[in-house]
């Protein structure tokens, strides 16, 4: 353990390296060697997310252990999302938390995290590879967008902020619900929004298949929100009264709309005609969405706008109108690519702010406009900085930017979070004995033909992700076992002490005498 913090040596080097190239970014950028600046940046934002999942030896509940073990699954089936790939004992289809085929979230990312465990094999860090590696993507991305819409000083600033924020790297880690699916749906809908605002820019038309492309590619992570940007596409020609009215400005929308149904569609076909009850009962739960809190997470109107401070600093909620109003007059001569920055944000809070059920994500999509304003609002800032401190303007651009980045990645935040310090001592301490008993138990039954039952809570699901054995919450009645036992399946169960005497008396089924904790 590193002296002074709670992190392991192992771990902190990666830290380190981060930091490390974080310095000397800001020296290359202060040296207008943007370009490399771009590329050390774009390192330290990979090292800080990769130093952040080596943290956790154990996979969170909400959402991560489930997306974990549907991918995992997937390895053998792609075609065919499972959350149990035996499930002997009956299941109810509408219970996304213990059904067979599993459609609640499509499939893109957990083919990303099934190509990640086939490379790195089925561990912890190679779950979370893909999503350092898409958040890690959004840094040159978001540069590249900042310098179009504004100038290379303010992409840089853009690209800096989002790549040492603290709860972009918390993202990776699984530790917020929705995780990985959520960093992939961000990464797809700021592409869409790039490859538009590099259209604009220059008419080219690889652009218009890329928009189709990623807009498509966004649907297949997390469904309806992934045509965000056709929706401020076409405000930029309706709100155009020389545009509106002609078919010639639609021609490129339509194009890569299209593209996007192209690419989104066949999915759809496929669990219709494969899994036609399921995927009925799935579409029927994501228009519940709209009228119920389901799965209790409710909230109000503002719900979402209250959490500006928690996923961007406690600052940025009594600076970001200010910035998107400043943002709003730096491009009044760039009039589309205004409609598009304040429709994106808007039409996401609104919509969001409609929808009944709330989760803490659903509006991140939105966070690369706010990281543009946030850009280009300290750029105004720096240049006023050089332009009256003309002698110690170096001096204190240094100075700023250093503590901009050590309050936006916030170490003692991580600390808290991810070792075994402060108000999440006990939930860890709980994942971390329970994995290991997942282990344990995998080690004792090499025989696959065991189904295990009274894991207690959600530790099913982890216990088939690290044993590959099927697994049940409780235990069923003494008919049921008996039932199994006659179709060849071997009984095992988590003695608590609080099994029933047909269970006690048994035996043929196996007792195991650890001690797995309710999560």
């Amino acid at each position: 353990m590193v002296p002074g913090t709670h992190f392991q040596v192992k771990d902190i080097y990666f830290l380190f390296t981060g930091v490390l190239f974080i310095v000397s970014s800001i020296a290359l950028f202060r040296k207008s060697k943007v370009a490399a600046s771009i590329l050390l940046l774009s390192f330290a934002a990979f090292f800080l997310r990769f130093f952040v999942i080596r943290l956790d030896p154990f996979i969170y509940l909400w959402d991560e252990q489930f997306h974990a073990l549907v991918a995992k699954n997937m390895l053998l089936h792609p075609l065919t999302p499972m959350l149990y790939n035996n499930p002997v004992l009956p299941y109810n289809i509408s219970n996304w938390s213990g059904n067979y085929i599993w459609l609640h979230k499509p499939p893109f990312f957990l083919w990303l995290i099934a190509i990640s465990f086939k490379l790195f094999g089925i561990n912890e860090i190679a779950l979370r590879i893909p999503s350092v590696l898409l958040s890690t993507l959004l840094v040159p991305v978001l540069y590249r967008m900042g310098t179009l819409l504004f100038n290379k000083k303010a992409g840089y600033y853009c690209a800096f902020i989002f790549a040492l924020a603290n709860y972009q790297i918390e993202m990776v880690s699984g530790i917020i619900g929705s995780d990985h699916n959520d960093v992939a749906f961000m990464f797809f809908i700021t592409l869409s929004f790039w490859a538009l605002i590099e259209y604009r820019f220059s008419r080219q038309k690889k652009w218009l298949y890329l928009i189709g492309l990623f807009s498509g590619t966004a649907i297949l992570v997390k469904w309806i929100m992934g045509f965000l940007v056709f929706f401020c596409w076409g405000l930029t020609i309706i709100l155009d009264r020389d545009k509106r009215f002609s078919f010639k400005s639609y021609k490129g929308i339509i194009t890569s709309f299209m593209i996007s149904l192209l690419v989104a569609i066949p999915w759809q076909v496929y669990i219709f005609l494969t899994f036609p009850k399921e995927a009925y009962d799935t579409y029927f739960s994501y228009a519940n969405h709209f009228t119920s809190s389901l799965d209790e997470h409710t909230g109000g109107e503002c719900y979402h706008l209250g959490l500006i401070g928690q996923q961007f600093g406690w600052l940025v909620p009594f600076i970001l109108i200010p910035a998107i109003y400043y943002t709003y007059r730096t491009l009044r001569e760039k009039k589309a690519e205004r409609i598009i920055l304040i429709s994106w944000i808007m039409s996401v809070y609104i919509f969001y702010a409609i929808v009944k059920t709330k989760m803490p994500l659903f509006t991140i999509i939105s966070c690369p406009v706010i990281f543009l304003v946030l850009g280009n609002l300290i750029d105004t800032c720096m240049n006023y900085i050089e332009t009256s401190t003309k002698k110690l303007s170096n001096v204190i651009t240094w100075c700023l930017l250093l503590i901009l980045g050590y309050s936006d990645i916030n170490p003692n935040e991580i600390e808290t979070h991810h070792t075994d310090t402060g108000s999440m001592q006990l939930r860890r301490s709980i994942y971390i004995h329970n994995t290991q008993i997942y282990k344990q138990t995998d080690s004792m039954l090499n025989d696959k033909t065991y189904i295990i039952f009274n894991c207690k809570g959600f530790n099913y699901i982890p216990l088939m992700f690290y044993s590959g054995t099927t697994a049940y919450a409780n235990i069923p009645d003494s008919n049921t076992l008996s039932k199994l036992e006659k179709n060849g399946y071997k009984v095992a169960v988590f003695n608590n002490n609080d099994l029933p005497e047909y269970v006690s008396k048994d035996s043929k089924i196996l007792k195991l005498n650890l001690h797995i904790i309710a999560n």
